[in-house]
């Protein structure tokens, strides 16, 4: 939740730098000392089609191999949890996923702590990716 609504705060362009910040922040307040992984994700509603699109994904931490950043055709993966929204409006999803392996040995599997949080901006209409093509990033 507090990653979510820094993200819903942010009036800049966010880059990987960013995300890299928010997940060794995610490690921090998770006391985590397994490997964390965060993904954020804007995601936008269109009356038209009368469908969510993927406006931009990034991930940071793991290997990559399982967390990947979403596409428009993996988004079937969060349409469940995505509130209704209003034609052009945006929300960004944050999903974290923090290790655990048990001390002892009882049967429990190492596993990951799974959390998915939507937030809508605060002040700034939307949240934008810094790839280094738009003029208001630079």
């Amino acid at each position: 939740y507090t990653i979510a609504d820094m993200l819903s705060r942010e009036n800049q362009c966010i880059d990987a730098d960013y995300i890299d910040g928010l997940n060794k922040i995610l490690t921090v307040l998770t006391h985590s000392s397994y490997p964390t992984i965060l993904r954020a994700s804007v995601v936008t509603y269109d009356e038209d089609l009368d469908d969510y699109l993927l406006v931009w994904s990034a991930v940071d931490g793991g290997s990559g191999q399982y967390i990947v950043p979403l596409t428009q055709g993996t988004m079937t993966e969060i349409d469940p949890y995505i509130p209704i929204m209003a034609h052009g409006d945006q929300n960004i999803v944050v999903e974290t996923w923090s290790g655990f392996i048990p001390m002892m040995n009882f049967g429990l599997e190492a596993f990951y702590f799974e959390n998915l949080v939507i937030n809508r901006k605060r002040w700034a209409p939307q949240l934008k990716w810094n790839d280094g093509t738009d003029p208001s990033c630079l």
